[in-house]
Order: structure tokens, then sequence, then C-alpha cells
């Protein structure tokens, strides 16, 4: 595994500065460290070994500019080799090796200026380090700026360096991963404090498919009033069962869908319907199985036979040894090399789970990514009750299994390998059996075999309730809400008076209810016509934005083709959605088919709740 720091350090003059660096360094994170704003103009052997000793070793630094500034970039040398060094401006770039895997990636130190003038030329240099950076690379450091208004806490940002930042990410198609434990790395430290996330670290995809379990957490802050941050990098090398997917790469196979048939038909046939359709399912799986793995070829290795043929044949052209064979069999080489980069990309995009990319999208480096994002989200890293952390996964296990006694037999002679070759204690005391059976006695029983005690559902976990009628609900027809809901509908519907006559509709600004432009014309100067709804809209507790486009939408002022299409545009007015309608206010928003059957459409007429 991986570690590279990253900490403005707000100044090492100072031997007490040092110390708490050198704690924290030889605590968390041993192996790369990237410092900012370090204030020295030259950094010794001995003073590196004041802050890193005595695991750091090796360094390259970037001299302040007077008392502000300063950027070092120091590593273990026992673990990691350095080659190539670019120093700018802003940033130090140096090529590392891994001595024992010989991984090579690039870590670029930046830091970033505090003023406004100096934005777009740092961010300038640092997209130049694109030509010079290939494959694995790391860009940490100070950046002295924000994505995004939620990033800050306090004072507004300006949107256009926000902008800017962002263009530069999407530009050299780096990752943002986010911070696991906060979401802010500096704080002024008053009693109203102004939080941002100035610093981060920016990783490629090269990196990400590299090291697909990649998180970034804070670590405590002993001096600055920066947090340092930890990028812990980690391959997926965690083995788990192999789980049956239908491939659709499969499909494009010759001679497959003609042995589907068969297959299916050598199910054996069970007592009933049920049971014969798990077995043909079962007995179809292994068959799928056997061919796969004796005629389908693998994806990765026919790829690289197919490259390294191709890249033989073009070696013999350019000596002129290349017979005339040879350039029929390099094209036919290069169909088959395509056919297996659409099942590649097939296999990727079922397995990153994108349903909205069109077919032929061969990005295979995008799936890579979504697929790593998904599976680190799917994790738990740490669980945290009443103070205590639980971060390793040896903490508490459950074990799930049949009610017999051998069974137990088994889970105990687990638990005494387990205390023989770690030399930790299991506390039988905390460890408790449930028992889902209905058979007196028998729980009592096996836990005796186990020398536990036993448990009784409902149950609690790390101090919340493990019990499913907080997600089944009451399991009652009507709860007490709905009842009063319809009590006060009933009485709503009972306040109004009926009469005999028929109804009718009434002009309520006249007093004979009967329409006059007199009356018409006075309304229009005393109060004209409003609509209530308008003021209901800004005194909802929601989010600005939301209100604003509620307005909007209210006023039928949004951009949809319709209104586009008065200033001028010249697309078509079709809706996108449903390809049938105009797209105007009224039917995007209340009236189209695709609409009304995702979201829950907003009565222009109705009220608003």
């Amino acid at each position: 595994m991986l570690g590279v720091c990253c900490w403005n350090v707000r100044g090492l003059n100072s031997s007490s500065k040092r110390n708490a660096v050198r704690a924290v360094i030889s605590k968390h994170c041993n192996r790369i460290v990237c410092l900012q704003e370090s204030k020295v103009t030259f950094v010794s052997n001995s003073f590196l070994r004041s802050i890193g000793r005595p695991f750091l070793n090796k360094c390259v630094y970037l001299e302040s500019d007077g008392t502000s500034g300063g950027v070092i970039t120091c590593w273990n040398s026992r673990l990691f080799t350095g080659h190539d060094v670019l120093v700018r401006k802003y940033s130090i770039t140096v090529l590392l090796s891994h001595a024992k895997s010989g991984t090579n990636f690039y870590v670029t130190n930046v830091y970033g200026p505090a003023t406004w003038g100096g934005k777009e030329e740092f961010f300038t240099e640092v997209a130049q380090l694109k030509s010079f950076c290939k494959g694995c690379w790391i860009i940490c450091g100070d950046f002295n700026c924000i994505r995004k208004q939620e990033e800050r806490k306090g004072k507004i940002w300006s949107t256009r360096n926000m902008t800017l930042f962002n263009n530069l990410i999407s530009d050299l198609a780096l990752i943002d991963p986010p911070m696991m434990n906060q979401s802010f790395t500096w704080s002024n430290m008053q009693k109203n404090p102004t939080m941002a996330r100035l610093d981060r670290f920016l990783i490629s995809t090269e990196w990400d498919q590299e090291f697909s379990l990649s998180k970034v957490v804070a670590l405590p802050r002993v001096t600055s009033d920066h947090w340092p941050i930890l990028l812990s990098a980690q391959r997926d090398t965690k083995g788990r069962q192999k789980i049956f997917r239908f491939e659709e790469a499969w499909l494009n196979h010759d001679g497959f869908q003609s042995k589907v048939p068969g297959w299916w038909a050598e199910g054996g046939n069970k007592s009933s319907a049920v049971l014969t359709f798990s077995a043909k399912l079962r007995h179809c799986r292994q068959r799928i199985k056997e061919w796969c793995k004796n005629e389908f070829y693998s994806i990765r290795d026919h790829k690289t036979l197919l490259m390294d043929e191709i890249h033989t044949i073009d070696i013999a052209e350019e000596l002129g040894t290349l017979p005339e064979a040879g350039v029929a069999r390099r094209e036919e080489l290069k169909d088959k090399l395509r056919e297996v980069l659409n099942d590649e990309a097939a296999m990727w995009r079922a397995r990153a789970n994108q349903h909205w990319l069109r077919e032929g999208d061969n990005n295979t480096k995008y799936f890579h990514c979504v697929a790593n994002r998904r599976r680190r989200a799917n994790g738990i890293g740490v669980v945290t009750d009443n103070g205590r952390v639980y971060q390793s996964e040896e903490n508490d296990t459950f074990f799930f299994s049949v009610a017999r006694k051998r069974y137990m037999r088994n889970i105990r002679l687990m638990w005494n390998l387990f205390e023989w070759a770690s030399g930790l204690k299991i506390n039988r005391e905390k460890s408790e059996l449930y028992y889902l059976g209905r058979i007196e006695g028998k729980a009592e029983r096996l836990a005796q075999l186990l020398d536990c005690k036993v448990g009784s559902l409902p149950t609690t976990y790390l101090g919340n309730d493990w019990d499913w009628s907080r997600i089944l609900g009451e399991d009652t027809l009507v709860s007490l809400s709905s009842r009063r809901t319809l009590s006060k509908f009933k009485e709503r519907v009972s306040s109004f008076c009926i009469g005999q006559t028929e109804d009718r509709i009434g002009w309520r600004w006249d007093n004979n209810n009967i329409f006059s432009v007199r009356s018409a014309y006075r309304m229009l100067n005393d109060r004209g016509t409003r609509d209530g709804r308008g003021s209901l809209i800004w005194r909802l507790r929601i989010p600005l934005k939301i209100k604003v486009f509620c307005w909007l939408v209210l006023k039928k002022r949004t951009l949809t083709a319709v209104n586009l299409s008065l200033t001028g545009w010249p697309g078509s007015t079709t809706c996108a959605l449903c390809g049938v309608h105009e797209e105007s206010v009224d039917h995007l928003f209340t009236q189209c088919v695709f609409t009304s059957n995702r979201v829950t459409p907003w009565d222009p007429m109705g009220s608003m709740s």
C-alpha cells in the first residue's frame, strides 16, 4: 500500500513546528510527504532529518519567496527511487519508482497563489505539466481555490476562479477523490470560523485503474491552520468468489447460440416445474462455464496476443522483410482486435452499470473508473460508536449457519485455529447466538457447544435497534396520521353549502355576478389580477435556486424549445422526451408522458404546498 501525505505547514523555521510535523509523519505516513509554505530557502540534510527522521532521507524543494511560499517533496529512498525532476514557479514534479513492484508514477506538489492576480498563471503552469507527466500521476497541494460554494463556509468565493479550476481538472482528465472523514482542510480558527477545502489530491485515470481502492482522509492538526491530508493507495487484491455473469460478448461468438438449446435440453426432469426450471438453469450455467474455459478466449490475453502479432508485422515491414501475405494478415488481425475491443467495452459497460451511453462507445477507461468508484463507494471504512472507532475488519464478525451441531463444531474449531494462529483471544462472554427456529431448548444446547450466551431478538448493535419494524412500519391498514388527513378532508368537504340550483360560472367583481367591461376596467385599475402562488414560493424553506426555478416555471419563462423559438432559435420545437408535442412549459412539466411517469407533476393551476 502506498501513502502520500500533503500538508501546508505554514512555516518550518522553528524547532517546535518541525517536531510537530515529524510526529505526524512518523505516525501516519513515512513514505512520501509533500509540504507547502515551508518558508525556507535551503533544505540541508540535517533539516530533512529534523522533519522526517528516520524515514524520509531524499527530497527536492522549491525555495520560498521571502517570508512566504516554499515547497518540499520528500520520500523514503529505501522504498522509492527518484528519477526526473521538473521545478516550476508554483510546483515541483518528480518521477518516482517503487522499489518492490517497479510501478512508476509522477508526483506534483503545488502551492497556488493566494492573490487573485496569479491564478491564471498558476492554472496555465499546471496545464502544461500534462505533456511531461504520462501514465500514473498525482497532483497534491494547497491550490488556494475551491470547486464549488459548498466547499467553503463563510465568505462567498469567486465563481470565475471556480470555473477556471473546474475547467483545468476537466481538461487534464483528472479525478478529485472526496475526503472520507471531513469536508474542509483550512480554518481561520476564529469564534465564527471561515472554513474551506483548499488542499486536495487530484489523480489520473491511470492511477485510479492501478490503485482502485484509493481514498483520502484528513489527519489530526497539531500545528498550522491547515489539516494534513493522506492519500492511501491500494490495489484491489482481495480474493472474492466469482459470480456468474452473462457476457454480451458471448452472443457474438460463432456457435454459442446454437449450443444453448442443447444444453438447456440436457437438464434433468424433477418432480415439479419449479425444480425442473432451477435444475436446467444450474446445468446450463455449468456448461457455459466449461465452454468459456475451453473455447472462449480471455479478452485480456487475446488482446495482448493480437497486439503483439500486429507489432511484429510492423517491425518486419520496417526492416523490409514483410511477405506479401503479411499485409492481408495485418488487416485480418486489426479486424479481430476491433472485435475484441468492442467485447471489452461491452464487458466494462455492464460492470459500470451505465445505461445512458449510446451503443458503440468504446471509452473503456471511463468504465474502469466508474466501476472502481462504485466499488469504493460500496465499502465501509470505519464505524464510530460512542467515541470508539472500529476501523479493522476483525473487530466484529457475523456467522450465519444452519442450526446443527456439526456446523457449530466447525465454527468452534475455526475460533480455536484463529486464536492459535494470531495469538489473540476471542471474547466468548460478548459472543451471542441468535436462534430463529422453533425447537425449545435447542438454542441453549448450541450455545453450550460454542461456550457463548443466547441472544434474543430484537437486539441492538452499535447502540442502534436491530429491528425490522423501523423498515416495515406498523402492521395496520390506515395509520393515525392518514386518519387525521382523511378527517380534515371530510371536514373541508362538509363545510361547503350545497344549494338547489345548478352551478354556473360567475364574475365575482360585480354584484350581479355578470361580466361587464366597466367592472373589469375597475378591477384592473384598483388591484389587477394577482397570483398568490408567486409570493408563496418565496416563503417556502427550500434553496434559493429552487425558488427561482419554480418562479420561472410559474411565469412560463424557462428556456423551453417554444420560448427559445420566440427569440429566433432555429432548432426544432418538438419535445425531446416524447417526440410528439411541442416543448412548452405546460407540456414539459405537466403533460409530457415522460414527466408524468418519472416525477410528480406540478399542477400550475393548483396550490403549492
